[in-house]
């Protein structure tokens, strides 16, 4: 019970040096005697203690090879002694307290109580017996299945045993019951918050439930969790709801379980990227967010390398679709370009102390951000002209239109499977009013910023969170159904003010969209191009920055390519062509 002499997870230690409470010196001389003292006092018969248990107090933490041992061992000494010792007399002490009483009370050899007697007396313990055994029997699946699992992962979250009990009802699996609380007791000391997070989402793993949220009582002898389920939005929005409640300048969302929920371009952000696995329901609500916004007269711009993502967009023909790659570059590329010429004209009417104009509203869609940048960094590659920056120029223009599009008017809608932070440029965080759907904790972090703490939420379809400024919402999201009522999106979408038509204001465009490139080439030879290393680092191809380029032509001097000029600033000029084959060998070797 208390040890064993073949215990070879027991700690490498001498028993006298780290027991519990070491016996006299002259009882250790002895193994017969040492024996006899440990089995009286519930000591390890083996003479290495399993845990930091003394005689009068719990363990708190093992102290085996493994770090695991069994859960009697955390007991204190006393009880275990108890346990082995006193047992025998337990037994006798119903027949004892009856034989005593018959005495007291001075009856003797009455049949019914000589022969009855002592089994009347342990009725009560077989009924409490009978009792707990029947309900071992009903709970035998949900503690094995469910309590058993919690109990040891909170074991080795807390890495501790001290007063860690688990209380969870049955209702709670799979959220059958959502008024159904649970507690799981906590040992005494502070727990940290890193600790509660990952508790909590061992609770929701194990019991099928991401609803799940979490109550903490640290106050008191006794501190615990109160798991619970806090109110849930709607399970569906349908159509006469998402009418009643869209907004032009504020689009409608959907509902969270205190109401409609709006993204407001002001105070929230002037973009908003929905990260999302496959059937989380982010087509969907893109696609009544642009709706709204084009009822109000706004123009769309859709860059969708997968070609078909909203056919509902392409039946407009006001909306400039964007699906081959030369296509979505110059689109891009024009993008910027209005950008700013919306600038210089916000510049001059403010010198002239005019009030700024008010310019027509864009949206551009994109789809699939990594294959859109994957799809303009190749192009410009096999397109780029002579001389020309070596980094896509498109490139640049995302990341000014995050960083400038809050001020005039062009507003980014951006949709993402992949769980990581947004961003539209090559090294630019894409800083949007983020939503999120069925992602687990771990994602969400990664889409919402590390401080953001993922809010209770099912992984049903269309049930989306948010957070803005550290405080996270979650919304059921609108659902205008693209399969089956594609017609009815469009008429609501082109039943308002008449929209701008894109398509015509690119055409319109009266400045080149490629300007004239100087080539930069070295004076011994105009055939090869020949770039710097800050240019070459640039590259969204290229993995290393250019301290590191710097460090690797220092150390890597026989393979590093030579240098064939000097260009501007006296930068050390190198042929393109030898560079890329450098990187090539570097990236054969799995650097």
């Amino acid at each position: 019970m208390t040890g064993t002499f073949l215990d070879v997870d027991a700690p490498d230690t001498a028993w006298r040096g780290t027991s519990e409470d070491p016996i006299p010196v002259l009882l250790g001389r002895y193994s017969k005697t040492a024996f006899a003292y440990r089995f009286l006092t519930g000591r390890p018969l083996d003479g290495h203690a399993r845990t930091n248990a003394t005689f009068w107090h719990a363990g708190t933490h093992a102290l085996t090879l493994s770090g695991h041992t069994a859960a009697h061992n955390y007991w204190p000494g006393w009880k275990r002694g108890l346990l082995m010792t006193r047992l025998p007399g337990f037994v006798l002490a119903p027949w004892t307290l009856v034989a005593a009483g018959t005495d007291y009370v001075g009856l003797h050899d009455p049949w019914w109580l000589d022969a009855w007697a002592p089994g009347l007396a342990w009725l009560p313990l077989l009924g409490y017996g009978s009792h707990r055994g029947v309900r071992y029997v009903q709970t035998y699946r949900h503690e094995k299945q469910y309590l058993r699992p919690i109990r040891q992962a909170a074991w080795a979250v807390l890495r501790t045993r001290d007063g860690v009990y688990v209380d969870i009802p049955r209702g709670m699996v799979h959220g059958k019951d959502l008024a159904a609380t649970g507690r799981i007791g906590l040992p005494a000391a502070q727990v940290a918050d890193g600790d509660r997070d990952r508790l909590l989402d061992a609770v929701r793993e194990r019991l099928g439930h991401e609803a799940l949220d979490a109550r903490w009582n640290m106050e008191g002898a006794k501190p615990y969790m109160e798991l619970w389920t806090p109110p849930q939005p709607p399970g569906q929005v349908d159509w006469h709801t998402m009418l009643q409640h869209a907004d032009t300048e504020r689009p409608y969302l959907g509902h969270s379980a205190a109401g409609a929920v709006h993204w407001d371009l002001g105070d929230d952000s002037p973009h908003i990227g929905i990260g999302g696995g496959a059937g989380s329901g982010k087509s969907e609500l893109m696609a009544w967010i642009v709706a709204q916004f084009m009822r109000g007269g706004c123009g769309t711009v859709l860059l969708d390398p997968k070609y078909v993502s909203h056919g509902w967009l392409a039946r407009i023909p006001e909306v400039l679709y964007c699906r081959e790659p030369q296509m979505i570059h110059d689109t891009v590329v024009w993008l910027d370009m209005e950008l700013r010429r919306r600038g210089a004209a916000a510049a001059a009417a403010a010198d002239a102390g005019e009030p700024e104009p008010e310019f027509d509203r864009i949206v551009v869609v994109l789809e699939e951000r990594n294959s859109l940048q994957t799809i303009i960094r190749d192009h410009w590659i096999a397109t780029r002209p002579k001389g020309a920056p070596l980094r896509a120029p498109a490139l640049a223009a995302l990341d000014r239109l995050a960083s400038m599009g809050r001020s005039f008017r062009i507003n980014v809608i951006l949709a993402a499977q992949e769980v990581t932070r947004a961003e539209i440029g090559s090294r630019n965080n894409f800083g949007a009013f983020a939503l999120a759907g069925r992602l687990p904790v771990g994602a969400w972090r990664l889409v919402m910023g590390p401080s953001a703490k993922k809010p209770a939420m099912s992984a049903k379809p269309g049930r989306f969170g948010y957070a803005v400024a550290g405080t996270a919402t979650v919304f059921q999201a609108a659902y205008p159904d693209l399969r089956e009522q594609a017609e009815r999106l469009i008429a609501f979408a082109t039943s308002g003010v008449p929209l701008l038509d894109v398509k015509m204001m690119m055409q319109q465009f009266d400045t080149p969209i490629f300007p004239r490139w100087e080539p930069a080439t070295s004076p011994e030879d105009d055939t090869e191009e020949y770039v710097s290393l800050r240019d070459f680092a640039e590259l969204d191809e290229v993995p290393y920055s250019l301290a590191a380029l710097r460090l690797h032509s220092q150390r890597d001097g026989r393979t590093f390519p030579d240098v064939m000029g000097t260009g501007a600033q006296n930068a050390k000029l190198y042929r393109l062509a030898d560079l890329y084959e450098w990187l090539a060998t570097k990236q054969g070797d799995g650097e």
